[in-house]
C-alpha cells in the first residue's frame, strides 16, 4: 500500500479471492489498514522469497520495487 504523501508500505496482506474480484483483509490495527483509507488501493506480489517475510518482521524492508502502471503503489522486484 501507499499513504497520503506517497511513501510505499510493504507488509504481509491477506487476500480473499471473490468472484471474479479480491477482498482485502488487513489486520486492526495496522498501516496497512491507515494506508487503505488514504489511498484506496494496494498491489499485490506474489513471493515466496522468506527474506521478504522476514524482513518485515525484523524491519529490513529495503527491497527493489518497480511502479504499478494502473494505479498508486509498487510492484516488489526491480
Amino acid at each position: 500500500t501507499q499513504n497520503d504523501e506517497g511513501s510505499l508500505h510493504i507488509a504481509p496482506l491477506g487476500l480473499i479471492e471473490d468472484g471474479a474480484g479480491w477482498v482485502i483483509a488487513p489486520f486492526r490495527p495496522s498501516a496497512t489498514l491507515d494506508n487503505l483509507r488514504a489511498t484506496p488501493f494496494a498491489v499485490a506480489s506474489f513471493t515466496d522469497d522468506v527474506l521478504v517475510f522476514a524482513g518485515c518482521l525484523t524491519g529490513n524492508k529495503d527491497w527493489p520495487t518497480r511502479p504499478a502502471e494502473q494505479v498508486p503503489g509498487a510492484f516488489l522486484g526491480g
